[in-house]
């Protein structure tokens, strides 16, 4: 409660004013809400009286109810439905009980997360023609932008979008070649892409090509108009599709295009076209040979064996083929002989002259021919690396080797005065200049002075083969053996084919009928036939100083002989008589003969009184 006073001039008048606050009549207030696109928003709010009643508002203005908006009542319980909202429907919502309190909230439209029902399709047209692209979301789009390989697009011109509810489409009339490419529609969430191709329209030639004649060397342009510019085209000569380069130039300006041909040779002749997708032109160039005369003509020379040699010759024009003979003989390109060609200039190279490669040689161009001699001189021959003279041990394998001043000259070896000759002992190689001699399980006796020879020219080293120790690998064993029979002794030295002697003690023992001696390689045999105890005793293999010994021993044979005997005995007045049997065995040991008696037999009795 307030006083207020009015005051006019001199009178004045006084009055009190109540202000009575509204009763409490919101008992749950709105809240704001977020609902995503197409979806319904449900605003609610709690008042105390069951008969108030409610205005509803957004931003200010107030709602009626319709398709958009549901209004209803559950007791206390206010409510307010904003069916399939849209971006329009965000803003600020009340609901004002009449006669008493206001309460407010914030309705916020969510972009739904849009997916692509249908996607765009990959899409083929004419130059000139149109092309439509169309895709369609789950849900109506708030936003789509069209893209061209990443750049974003506008409407107009020939290019025109729209949107219907969940269908966009963008069309693309009147078509250009460079319309063809990558398109992309964006709706934020979820992207779709296709593939535009424009086919070019044929291009028709307003100019043609024309036949022409030309000379060997000159150039020649071809050039033919189109009836749009622009338009790609292929050259070509018969099949051959051309490329630009040193021989062909290309050009393209506007409508007009041209061919030059440089440097025209007769090869050149021929038929030449200009592409352009099914449209064709064709002309044809006649090239005219020049006459071919030699400028310049080979010149005779003379050289020393072993170095190079080049003949060369000059043409009137360039790139005329040639070819060279030495005498009648036609030349080819190798390693002896290499060919050159640069312009109009020839070259014959030859390498690592020798003697042989003296005479005439020719260039020959067509009927034109030129000619001049070459004379080499041959070097003598000298050993630039001489033999050395060597010494080794008895058992490997020895090289001598030598160089000589130039390769492929023919060498004879020696040893002394006798030449050798390649096998299992000697082997023989010659690579270029280097001559090689492998002597294989030299022993002393191949020491001696060995030569190369080759002409009037010699080289000689001396070879000196130290022989090993002879040892015994395996000796002599000692052995027992029956008279009669036969026995073999053998032994085997460190290295083959030397000579050994027996002995029996001190005697040496010579082949023959008792004793045969044997050698193989390195293993040697004494054979003793029909041994008797007489060849018992120590026999030996003497090599040099080196000597091996074994005893041999061999029993004699046991012979039994039986003998009956008269005998007669005195025995206690008596005299008795009768026979008794003996035996004897006789064996022969170490010569002698030994007699033994035994009874064998009862006495066989005969008393006489």
């Amino acid at each position: 409660m307030a006083e207020i006073k009015f005051t006019a001039e001199k009178a004045s008048s006084t009055a009190k004013l109540t202000v009575k606050g509204k009763a409490q009549s919101v008992q749950r207030d709105l809240q704001s809400i977020s609902v995503v696109s197409g979806e319904d928003a449900v605003f609610t709010c709690e008042v105390t009286q069951t008969s108030a009643t409610v205005q509803w508002a957004k931003d200010g203005k107030d709602i009626r109810k319709s398709e958009k908006y549901e209004l209803s009542k559950e007791e206390r319980v206010m409510k307010l439905t904003v069916h399939s909202v849209t971006v329009q429907d965000s803003g600020e919502y009340s609901c004002e009980v009449i006669g008493g309190a206001t309460t407010k909230a914030k309705l916020v439209i969510k972009e739904p997360v849009h997916k692509f029902t249908k996607e765009l399709k990959d899409s083929e047209a004419e130059e000139k023609g149109s092309v439509t692209l169309q895709c369609e979301t789950a849900q109506p789009a708030s936003k789509a932008t069209w893209s061209k390989g990443g750049i974003e697009l506008n409407a107009g011109g020939h290019r025109e979008m729209t949107q219907k509810e969940t269908v966009l489409t963008l069309t693309i009339k009147q078509l250009e070649e460079k319309d063809s490419g990558t398109y992309t529609c964006d709706v934020g969430t979820a992207k779709t892409t296709a593939k535009v191709t424009v086919k070019a329209l044929p291009a028709s030639f307003k100019q043609k090509l024309k036949n022409q004649q030309a000379t060997e060397g000159e150039n020649a342009t071809l050039c033919c108009v189109l009836a749009k510019p622009g338009a790609k085209v292929q050259w070509k000569k018969g099949t051959e599709n051309l490329k630009a380069g040193n021989k062909y130039e290309m050009k393209q300006k506007d409508a007009c295009c041209e061919l030059q041909i440089k440097h025209l040779k007769v090869e050149d002749s021929g038929e030449y076209s200009c592409e352009c997708g099914d449209q064709k032109t064709t002309a044809t160039i006649n090239v005219n040979a020049l006459s071919v005369t030699f400028k310049h003509k080979l010149e005779s020379q003379e050289d020393e064996e072993g170095g190079s040699v080049t003949l060369h010759c000059e043409l009137s024009k360039p790139g005329v083929p040639v070819e060279w003979t030495k005498g009648t003989q036609v030349l080819k390109s190798g390693e002896k002989y290499q060919m050159k060609q640069k312009e109009s200039v020839s070259e014959l190279l030859i390498s690592k002259v020798a003697p042989e490669d003296s005479g005439d040689y020719s260039c020959v161009c067509g009927d034109q021919k030129t000619t001049a001699s070459l004379k080499i001189k041959a070097q003598p021959v000298t050993f630039k690396h001489k033999l050395e003279s060597q010494e080794d041990e008895e058992g490997g394998s020895v090289t001598l080797h030598c160089e000589l001043s130039k390769p492929g000259v023919p060498v004879e070896w020696r040893k002394g005065t006798q030449v050798l000759n390649s096998g299992e002992k000697y082997q023989m190689k010659q690579k270029e200049s280097v001559s090689e001699l492998l002597i294989s399980k030299v022993v002393p006796e191949d020491s001696g002075d060995y030569s190369c020879v080759c002409e009037d020219q010699k080289t000689t080293a001396s070879l000196k083969i130290k022989a090993q120790p002879v040892t015994f690998k395996y000796k002599l064993q000692s052995q027992e053996a029956e008279e009669g029979g036969s026995v073999t002794l053998h032994c085997e030295l460190s290295k083959p084919g030397l000579p050994v002697e027996w002995r029996k003690g001190t005697q040496v023992l010579k082949s023959g009928e008792k004793y045969q001696m044997k050698q193989k390689e390195s293993v040697s045999e004494l054979l003793i036939s029909k041994v008797a105890p007489e060849d018992s005793g120590d026999y030996s293999c003497v090599c040099g100083d080196q000597k091996t010994t074994a005893s041999l021993k061999i029993k004699g044979r046991r012979e039994l002989i039986h003998l009956d005997v008269p005998l007669s005995l005195n025995m206690f007045g008596q005299t008795i008589f009768g026979w008794s049997g003996f035996s004897v065995c006789r064996c022969s040991t170490d010569g002698h003969s030994i007699n033994k008696l035994s009874e064998d037999k009862k006495l066989l009795s005969k008393v006489t009184v």
